[in-house]
């Protein structure tokens, strides 16, 4: 049995960074694998699927400890604002 993958170091990132860094990294790492600009490569949907993974994972982690702590957490793609 395997242990389970360490979605930041997927992205290269450390546990303590914050949610624009979090964003930067995905973005570039899933630009710079993205399957069409690499056709034919196995490794970059391979590795695409892992950064999709790991960014879901992390963004569904950090929701849910805002939900833990009391925070109302609006999802809006056009903003990222927490309201008490």
């Amino acid at each position: 049995q395997s242990a389970p993958p360490d979605h930041y170091a997927t992205l290269g990132l450390h546990r303590r960074c914050s949610a624009a860094q979090i964003r930067d990294a995905y973005r570039t790492l899933a630009k710079r694998h993205h399957p069409d600009l690499n056709p034919g490569s196995i490794n970059a949907v391979t590795q695409t699927r892992a950064l999709n993974a790991a960014y879901d994972a992390i963004r569904r982690e950090r929701a849910e400890m805002a939900d833990d702590k009391g925070d109302i957490v609006v999802n809006c793609e056009f903003c990222s604002r927490k309201f008490p």
